[in-house]
């Protein structure tokens, strides 16, 4: 608080005398061993060897069906110390397949949909009671479609 009171001059001999007596020479040492101990570092993990990022790239590539493991797995056995994250982070993203867009969705079935939307319950086809040998009487319950029969035994 007091520097910020006092006045440029004032200063300027203040900061003259301290280096006459040799503590300014210690506050510029103070400054650079600072300056150095806070210099950017290198930090996390050493960077794996692009031969070795190159290696996983094109195994993967050759070989679709192998994942993560399997690679991490042939790289021990030619000696080559690597974690399967490792592996897993240099392997190739493969693309998702194309999903159908909602347009293709209601070309192909617009068919269904359209006897889906006028079908009513009482167009619904009824029921048939079958007797099969055993014990209650079975129902069949036809699906929607008129093509699969479900039976449900109850009781009699």
């Amino acid at each position: 608080m007091r520097a910020t009171l006092r006045t440029r001059t004032d200063l300027a001999l203040e900061n003259l005398a301290l280096r006459h007596h040799g503590l300014g020479t210690h506050r510029q040492g103070f400054r650079a061993f600072w300056t150095w101990k806070s210099r950017r570092k290198r930090t996390g993990r050493p960077p794996v060897a692009s031969e070795l990022a190159d290696l996983v790239r094109t195994m993967a590539l050759a070989n679709p069906l192998w994942g993560a493991p399997r690679i991490h797995g042939e790289l021990l056995k030619l000696g080559l110390d690597v974690s399967q994250r490792t592996v897993a982070r240099l392997m190739p993203r493969r693309p998702k397949p194309p999903s159908q867009t909602w347009r293709t969705f209601l070309q192909n079935h617009v068919a269904d949909l359209v006897s889906v939307d006028f079908f009513m319950a009482k167009d619904a086809p009824e029921p048939r009671a079958v007797e099969p040998p055993g014990h209650g009487h079975v129902v069949a319950l036809p699906h929607v479609g008129g093509l699969h029969h479900r039976y449900v035994r109850r009781a009699a």
